[in-house]
C-alpha cells in the first residue's frame, strides 16, 4: 500500500465490534464536558467529534529498522465503520507502507534512508470526519556524527518578544526536524531615571547580554518624564544609560539581573574632567569635539571654545582613552588609547597638543578610463593609514603620552570632475572613488586608488577611474538563474558602494564587474531549489585585468526545520528572523549566521544548512 492507503473494517466483524462499544462512546467526551450542541435545539446532547491519534515506534529509528504507524480514535457521537488514511513522505516523496491489521490502524515501513519524515493520519468513523493526526519525525544513519548550533531568534518588533539564542544539536549528512522552539515571552523591565538633583532624566538604555551571546542589544528611551520600558530575557545584562543632557554623563552598570533593570534610578553626579587643544605652536584648535572613554563608558562631548578648551563630564577612576575631531579636514583626528597609561582625574587638567604634521592642500581632477571624461558629482573618500605621533595628551604634573592620528576626508567633484582645494594631512591614503550612474566616460562604479600625499611627494594631479575588473567563477549549473552577490567591504562599504550582482548562467557561468584594488565579500545564496548551503568567501580584486575563481566549492545543503512558538502569541510567531550559528566555532565563526530564513504561517522554518558541518 504506497502513498494514501484507506483501510476498512471487515462489515460484520467492525459493525458488532461498534455496537458493542456503542455504550461506551455514548459516555460523552475524555474532559467530561457538558457543552450543549446549538444545533439540535434539545440543549441536552454534546456536540460530536472524532480525533486521531499517531504514534510512532521506535520514537528514534535508524536507517534500515522497521518503523511501526499506530493511529487510535478518539470518538463521540458517531456510529459506522472506522477508516483510516494514511500519507508518509521523505523530503515530499511518499513512502510505501503495509498495513498491519484488517482495519488499517498499523502501518509499518523500512526506513531505507536518514532524514525528516512526515506521517499524517486522517479518518472518520461512519459519517464522521475526524480531526487528522501528524507526526514529524528523524531517522538518523547508525553512529551518524552529531552538529552542534546555536540558533538565534529574533521575532518582530511588534510581537514584544526579545531576541534569544538556543543551543540545537543535530545529526549531521541529513535533512533534520528540531520540533517546536518555544520562545520566552520575556520580562518586560520598566522604571523611570532621575539625574543628579532628582530631576526626571531623559535617556537611550541599552542591555547588551552579560554571557557571550550573538544577541543585539535590547534599546529603550526614557521620555522627559524618565520613564522607560523594554522586553528583556531572564537573564543577565550589562546595563548603559546615556542622558540627553549635556551635562549629565553617560553611566553603566554590569552584570545586572533582568529583574534588577526596572524601577526607579538614579544617575549619579561624574566628574569634571577640564583640558584645553593646542596646535604646535601653541594657537588654539577652536571647534574639535573632545570626548574620552573611562572602562568602556564614554563622557559627555566637549567642544572647544576660541581659546581651545573644553570641560565635559565622566566617571572617572580608570584607564582612560581620549579622542578629538577637529572641525578643521587638515587636522587628523587624535586618539589615544586606554593601554596608554592615561587615569583621567579633575585635579589634572588635560593639555592635547598636535604635533607639527605637515599639510595638504590639493585639487585634483577625477576622470575617467579615458583618461579626460570628468566624472561629474563622484565622491571621494580619503582614508589615511595611521599618523603615527600626530599628538600627544598631558595630564597636569605627567609625562605627556603620545597619540596616534587618523584621516577621513569625503569630497565630491563638481561638474567638471574637480575636487578641491582641500587641505588633506600630509599621509599615504586609499581613496575609495564612488562615480554616479551616469558619469561619463564608461568608468567603474567604484575604484579604490592609492595616493601618497606624504611630504615631499608631488601632487598626483588627476585621479583616473579605470575599467572594472571582471570576476569570473563557475557554480553547479543547477544554480542558474540564481544572483550571486559581491558585497563591497572596507573603504568601499564606508564610501556607500553600490553592490555587483550577476545572474548565474545556464551552464553555471558567473561573471561580475567589480571595483578595481576594491574588497569584497562574493556572497552564493542558498538555492532550496538546488539544494544547496549559502557560500561566503573574501575577494580582493586587482587593480586591473581579469580574476578566475574557477569552480566555487558550493556545498550541498541538508534542512533543518521546526516551528517557532511562544506562549504570548497563539498559532506560532510568525515573520520572526532565524539564524543558525555554528556552535563550536572559534570567536569570529560563532556569530556569523551559516543560515538564515524568516518564518512563515505556524511559525514554521526551514534553514538551508551544509551537509558537511563546519
Amino acid at each position: 500500500m504506497t502513498g494514501r492507503s484507506i483501510a476498512r473494517l471487515a462489515a460484520a466483524l467492525v459493525a458488532a465490534a461498534l455496537a458493542a462499544c456503542a455504550g461506551d462512546l455514548a459516555s460523552g467526551p475524555p474532559d467530561g464536558g457538558g457543552a450543549t450542541d446549538a444545533g439540535t435545539g434539545t440543549g441536552d446532547a454534546s456536540p460530536a467529534y472524532c480525533q486521531m491519534v499517531l504514534s510512532v515506534s521506535p520514537t528514534s529509528p535508524q536507517t534500515g529498522q522497521v518503523v511501526e504507524l499506530t493511529g487510535t480514535i478518539s470518538a463521540f457521537g458517531g456510529t459506522g465503520v472506522a477508516e483510516y488514511e494514511w500519507r508518509v513522505t521523505r523530503g515530499g516523496a511518499p513512502v510505501a507502507v503495509t498495513p498491519q491489521d484488517a482495519a488499517g490502524s498499523r502501518v509499518q515501513f523500512v526506513a531505507a534512508a536518514a532524514g525528516t519524515y512526515r506521517a499524517e493520519l486522517d479518518g472518520r468513523v461512519g459519517a464522521l470526519a475526524c480531526d487528522g493526526a501528524l507526526a514529524r519525525f528523524n531517522v538518523v544513519d547508525p553512529g551518524a556524527a552529531t552538529a552542534s548550533y546555536r540558533l538565534v531568534v529574533i521575532p518582530r518588533p511588534d510581537q514584544g518578544i526579545p531576541p534569544q539564542v538556543q543551543n540545537v544539536t543535530v545529526a549531521a549528512g541529513a535533512d533534520y526536524y528540531i520540533g517546536p522552539r518555544v520562545v520566552d515571552p520575556g520580562l518586560v523591565a520598566a522604571g523611570h531615571l532621575f539625574g543628579p538633583a532628582g530631576e526626571p532624566l531623559a535617556a537611550y538604555v541599552r542591555a547588551v547580554p552579560s554571557a557571550s551571546a550573538p544577541l543585539a542589544p535590547v534599546e529603550a528611551f526614557a521620555g522627559v518624564d524618565g520613564a522607560f520600558s523594554m522586553t528583556i530575557q531572564p537573564m543577565r545584562y550589562d546595563l548603559l544609560v546615556v542622558p540627553t543632557a549635556a551635562d549629565v554623563a553617560p553611566v553603566a552598570l554590569r552584570d545586572v539581573d533582568a529583574v534588577a533593570i526596572g524601577g526607579d534610578r538614579s544617575v549619579p553626579a561624574a566628574d569634571t574632567i577640564t583640558g584645553t587643544v593646542t596646535r604646535a605652536d601653541g594657537s588654539p584648535v577652536a571647534g574639535a569635539r573632545v570626548s574620552l572613554t573611562v572602562g568602556g563608558v564614554p563622557s559627555t562631548v566637549a567642544v572647544t571654545d576660541a581659546a581651545g578648551a573644553f570641560s565635559l563630564r565622566v566617571h572617572a577612576g580608570g584607564a582612560t582613552a581620549v579622542t578629538v575631531v577637529p572641525a578643521d579636514a587638515g587636522i587628523p583626528v587624535l586618539e589615544l588609547p586606554d593601554s596608554a597609561g592615561l587615569v583621567a582625574s579633575p585635579a589634572a587638567p588635560l593639555a592635547i597638543r598636535y604635533a607639527g604634521a605637515a599639510v595638504r592642500r590639493e585639487t585634483l581632477a577625477l576622470v575617467g578610463p579615458d583618461g579626460t571624461a570628468p566624472l561629474a558629482g563622484a565622491t571621494a573618500v580619503w582614508t589615511a593609514a595611521a599618523i603615527a605621533n600626530a599628538g600627544t595628551v598631558t595630564p597636569a604634573g605627567g609625562e605627556p603620552l603620545t597619540a596616534a592620528g587618523v584621516a577621513r576626508v569625503v569630497t565630491v567633484a563638481d561638474a567638471a570632475g574637480s575636487v578641491g582645494p582641500v587641505d588633506l594631512p600630509a599621509a599615504l591614503y586609499q581613496v575609495a572613488v564612488v562615480a554616479p550612474a551616469d558619469a561619463a566616460g564608461g568608468a567603474a562604479t567604484a575604484a579604490i586608488l592609492a595616493v601618497d600625499l606624504r611630504a615631499g611627494e608631488p601632487a598626483p594631479g588627476e585621479l583616473v577611474v579605470g575599467p572594472p575588473v571582471e570576476v569570473r567563477a563557475a557554480v553547479p549549473p543547477a544554480l542558474a538563474g540564481a544572483t550571486v552577490y559581491a558585497v563591497p567591504r572596507g573603504p568601499l562599504a564606508a564610501a556607500a558602494a553600490p553592490t555587483p550582482r550577476a545572474v548565474v548562467a545556464a551552464d553555471g557561468g558567473v561573471s561580475l564587474a567589480v571595483a578595481p584594488g576594491g574588497e569584497y565579500e562574493l556572497v552564493v545564496p542558498a538555492q532550496p531549489g538546488a539544494r544547496t548551503a549559502a557560500w561566503r568567501t573574501a575577494l580582493s580584486a586587482p587593480a586591473a585585468g581579469t580574476v578566475d575563481l574557477g569552480a566555487l566549492p558550493v556545498p550541498a545543503a541538508v534542512a533543518i526545520t521546526g516551528e517557532i512558538t511562544s506562549p504570548a502569541i497563539a498559532g506560532g510567531v510568525e515573520g520572526a528572523i532565524v539564524r543558525l550559528l555554528c556552535g563550536a566555532c572559534g570567536a569570529s565563526a560563532a556569530v556569523a549566521p551559516i543560515a538564515e530564513a524568516a518564518t512563515g504561517p505556524g511559525g514554521a522554518f526551514t534553514l538551508l544548512a551544509p551537509a558537511t558541518p563546519p
